[in-house]
């Protein structure tokens, strides 16, 4: 009942009526009229074809992925950096593959002045990892990404918490391109997540720097951020040593990440 009350409005004249109808089916999963939603991927409104790219992704039915792919207008001569295509790629991440994963990912000639194209690439493959799926080529991407200052900060920003949301990745490989980056960053919260993200880069230069934030003066974030990821380094008298002057800490964050840290190392017999 609630979907026929919705249906009602899609051909309304009323732009704002037609747009909270559409929407209105992103909260309802296993929607039976989801042919109402595919059929406005062709309408001739940008906002109503990207209102339904939304909900189709939010909605979570796989089978549809086709469906985004062959609506999305790479070969648009007038202007392919929309939000539909921002819309469809990011869709295309909630209910796609890993085989759509690589595709996405392996996108090189989206460029920094193609500020919804590129967001919509990384937000894609951000949806991706939190579904477990992270091709090498998405790591790849986002570091990319965040080495040229030239792309928007929301792009930076994204693909600096891909790095630190994923899972099961080994950044190792990466330590001293993300140790540059994470050197000449501004940013506050690209420095959180990446300082995040360093925990799955275990090296020496890497452990360095860790301490450094965890003692320095930056953002209480940030060094909270630096501690967790010295968890790998747990077993190791040294840094447990060097970061004890944080157990007084006035801020209770930090001292209670060092209590953490000291609690875990203990348990695996330190």
């Amino acid at each position: 009942q609630e979907e026929d009350s919705l249906i009602t409005f899609f051909n309304s004249e009323n732009l704002t009526h037609k747009l909270l109808a559409i929407n209105g089916f992103s909260s309802l999963q296993g929607a039976k009229n989801i042919s109402k939603i595919t059929e406005k991927l062709k309408d001739s409104n940008i906002d109503i074809k990207a209102a339904a790219a939304y909900v189709i992704g939010q909605i979570g039915d796989s089978s549809h992925v086709d469906l985004l792919i062959e609506s999305f207008k790479g070969q648009d001569s007038l202007n392919i950096d929309n939000i539909f295509n921002h819309n469809v790629l990011e869709a295309i991440g909630k209910i796609g593959s890993t085989d759509e994963a690589e595709k996405i990912a392996t996108v090189t000639t989206y460029r920094p002045t193609d500020s919804l194209l590129t967001l919509g690439q990384i937000r894609s493959l951000y949806r991706f990892c939190t579904r477990g799926i992270v091709p090498n080529q998405s790591i790849e991407t986002s570091i990319k990404y965040l080495e040229d200052r030239r792309y928007k900060i929301t792009v930076r920003q994204m693909a600096a918490q891909l790095l630190s949301r994923s899972k099961d990745i080994d950044l190792s490989p990466y330590a001293d391109r993300l140790l540059s980056i994470l050197n000449k960053e501004k940013d506050v919260a690209i420095k959180i997540s990446l300082t995040n993200a360093l925990s799955k880069a275990k090296s020496e230069s890497v452990k360095s720097k860790l301490i450094t934030s965890a003692l320095g003066n930056e953002d209480y974030r940030i060094r909270v951020n630096a501690i967790k990821s010295l968890s790998n380094y747990k077993e190791e008298l040294m840094v447990l040593d060097t970061l004890r002057p944080l157990i007084t800490n006035p801020s209770i964050a930090l001292a209670e990440s060092y209590a953490d840290l000291l609690t875990s190392a203990t348990a695996v017999g330190m």
